[in-house]
C-alpha cells in the first residue's frame, strides 16, 4: 500500500500569521505616530540639545515596538518572545533601509545600540503579550 501525502492546508477558521503581523504593524505605527507627535509638541515648547535627538528618537521607537510586539504575540498565542524579537528586527530593518536610502549607510556603534534596544523592546512586548494570552486562557 502506498502512503498518502499529507496535504497541509491553511485553516479557514484560524486567522493567518500575515493578519497578525498587519495588526501589530498598524498598532506599532499608530503608537509611533502618537509618541512622535507628543515629542514634537514638547520639543516646540522646550529647548532640547541636538545631541539628545538620537537618544530620544531611539527611545520613542523602542516604546512603539512594545505594543506592536504585544499585539502580535497576543494574537498568535504562543512563541511570544520569537514574535516580539522578529517585530523588533522588522522595525529596525525598515528604519535601517530608510537611513541607507538617505545616504547614512555607515554602520556604527550607535546603529548596534539602536538595534539592540529595538530587539529588546520587541522581546519584552512579545513576552508580555504571551503572558496576557496565557492569563486569559486560565480565566476562561
Amino acid at each position: 500500500m502506498q502512503k498518502r501525502k499529507k496535504i497541509y492546508a491553511l485553516s479557514k477558521n484560524k486567522p493567518h500569521l500575515w493578519g497578525h503581523i498587519a495588526a501589530g504593524a498598524a498598532v506599532g505605527l499608530a503608537a509611533a505616530s502618537l509618541l512622535f507627535a507628543g515629542a514634537a509638541f514638547v520639543m516646540c515648547k522646550v529647548d532640547i540639545p541636538p545631541q539628545m535627538h538620537t537618544a530620544i528618537s531611539t527611545t520613542l521607537v523602542s516604546l512603539a515596538i512594545v505594543p506592536a510586539a504585544l499585539v502580535i504575540a497576543f494574537l498568535e498565542g504562543e512563541r511570544g518572545m520569537l514574535c516580539g524579537l522578529l517585530t523588533g528586527f522588522g522595525f529596525f530593518a525598515v528604519i535601517w533601509v530608510v537611513a541607507f536610502w538617505g545616504m547614512q549607510s555607515e554602520i556604527t556603534t550607535i546603529t548596534g545600540i539602536k538595534g539592540m534596544a529595538m530587539l529588546l523592546a520587541g522581546t519584552v512586548g512579545g513576552l508580555i503579550g504571551m503572558m496576557l494570552k496565557e492569563r486569559r486562557r486560565k480565566i476562561h
